[in-house]
């Protein structure tokens, strides 16, 4: 049996590696914690729009027209459920070359959210322009972001990636479209981690 002379350095270096690994994972469960969460709001927004939704079927009240409480109540939760999407992407994200990539789908979230909670607050409608501006860059950039995010199924399978890039086409083509999108983010919260990667 030989026995080898201690290495400080060795050991010094190893314990840091190991430090740093832990890091890098306490800090991927801490964004998946945010991720989770911001999904799961995301998911009660639009029950609560869906809810809203109903409430003016069944009232007769058109929930598409601003101008009335109804109305502007389903638009500050389309608003709110945005901004979720938003803040779960973005901690779901990758720290490397491909955050570029993921930063049109974040954006165009949370601007679109942002527009919804001015209409609110403000009872303006914004400019055709801004509208096709924001609906492009969402629609984009959530395309990319559930390929990108399937690809090896790095963040999420692939079916979950496809539901992600599928929300805007979802949002304008599909009736009730609030409890689509509610298990898209569903979805997201159970299956999403952050690139091991990153």
């Amino acid at each position: 049996m030989t026995i080898r002379p201690f290495d400080a350095a060795s050991a010094a270096a190893e314990t840091a590696e190991t430090a740093e690994t832990d890091a890098a994972g306490s800090h991927r469960t801490v964004r998946r914690g945010v991720a989770r969460a911001a999904a799961w709001i995301a998911v009660a927004m639009c029950v609560v729009q869906f809810g809203i939704g109903a409430a003016g079927v069944l009232t007769g009240t058109d929930v598409g027209d601003h101008a009335n409480a109804l109305g502007r109540a389903s638009e500050a939760m389309a608003g709110l459920a945005f901004f979720s999407g938003a803040v779960a992407l973005a901690a779901l994200a990758p720290r490397t070359s491909l955050l570029g990539a993921w930063i049109p789908g974040i954006a165009g979230l949370a601007a679109s959210g942002a527009t919804m909670l001015w209409v609110v607050t403000t009872g303006l409608e914004p400019a055709i322009e801004v509208f096709l501006a924001e609906v492009g860059l969402t629609a984009v950039g959530l395309v990319l972001v559930g390929a990108l995010g399937a690809r090896r199924r790095r963040v999420w399978p692939w079916w979950v990636g496809a539901g992600v890039a599928l929300i805007v086409p979802i949002m304008f083509l599909v009736p009730l479209n609030a409890l689509p999108i509610a298990l898209v983010w569903s979805a997201v919260a159970l299956t999403a981690r952050p690139d091991a990667r990153s």
